[in-house]
């Protein structure tokens, strides 16, 4: 694509969004930082698209609220594009993982979990088409089966990840200490 073309198309946008990075003003967060933003948006007990989705499938199976199950396949189309920022989650294992410095077994067991939960919304996404195309509901149960077990994945990758996150704070505050 020609460079004119995608600057008009930032410079341009009429639904707004994007991002301008100044990489002049580019620089490494201190751990100060990591740890407020870690602290800031962790949500230990809280997997909202998961436990949204379920409601909102089990509102449309039930036919509540106004909602009824011929709506499912538009309700679960944008799933994917949700799903596949669970990835983060492998970003911040490989964040700790470079001070705290555990096997790459381990790194690989929690990124397969990740995996799974992934995986999962693809597999809620066809059942739920699924259901909506045959309009059977008899097939809810097995969809909300999965979708609890996904809670559990997440909530178990979210202690794992509180655990690693304290670790590589006390290590990182034992750093600075001995160098000062």
């Amino acid at each position: 694509m020609e460079r004119e073309k995608v600057l008009h198309s930032v410079q341009d946008n009429p639904f707004g969004g994007g991002y301008y990075i100044d990489i002049e003003g580019i620089q490494e967060p201190t751990q100060e930082m990591v740890a407020s933003y870690f602290m800031e948006t962790f949500k230990k007990n809280d997997n909202e698209l998961t436990m949204e989705l379920k409601n909102l499938i089990i509102k449309m199976a039930n036919e509540e609220d106004g909602y009824s199950v011929s709506g499912l396949v538009a309700a679960v189309k944008q799933i994917p594009v949700l799903a596949i920022r669970k990835y983060s989650y492998e970003h911040a294992f490989a964040y700790f993982r470079e001070t705290l410095q555990y096997s790459e077994q381990e790194f690989d067991y929690w990124c397969d979990r990740v995996e799974d939960i992934v995986q999962g919304f693809t597999n809620v996404q066809y059942r739920a088409i699924k259901m909506a195309m045959t309009n059977n509901k008899d097939m809810l149960f097995s969809i909300v089966e999965k979708l609890d077990e996904m809670n559990t994945i997440e909530l178990q990758i979210k202690d794992e990840l509180e655990r690693q996150f304290l670790s590589w704070k006390d290590r990182k505050t034992n750093q600075s200490v001995i160098t000062l």
